[in-house]
């Protein structure tokens, strides 16, 4: 991502999070902050506090006990009501950072 994309990705956020839609959702905007309007300052920010993360994934434990997050079918148990495929534990998937 470069420069450009990454003060339209927030650009882009503000725009969304704008929406009528979102009034009764959306307080002060945290981050990056409503005194930070122009390109530069935006650009400034984000090289002051972006970075990335690696998030671990495929480490739920399956089966039928308190502790499984999924059944030996990769059936997602929530509260025994609601049965959904839950991508955490595939063998195969690509890997990503944040």
């Amino acid at each position: 991502m470069g420069r450009r994309d990454a003060i339209a990705a927030v650009k882009a956020i503000r725009n969304v999070v704008g929406q009528e839609a979102w009034d009764s959702l959306r307080g002060e905007e945290v981050t990056p902050g409503a005194s930070i309007k122009t390109d530069e300052q935006i650009l400034a920010y984000l090289r002051d506090t972006a970075g990335t993360n690696y998030h671990p994934s495929c480490t739920c434990r399956m089966g039928n006990g308190d502790d499984a997050v999924v059944n030996a079918e990769g059936g997602l148990h929530l509260l025994g009501l609601i049965t959904s495929t839950a991508a955490h534990c595939l063998a195969r998937h690509p890997t990503a950072s944040l």
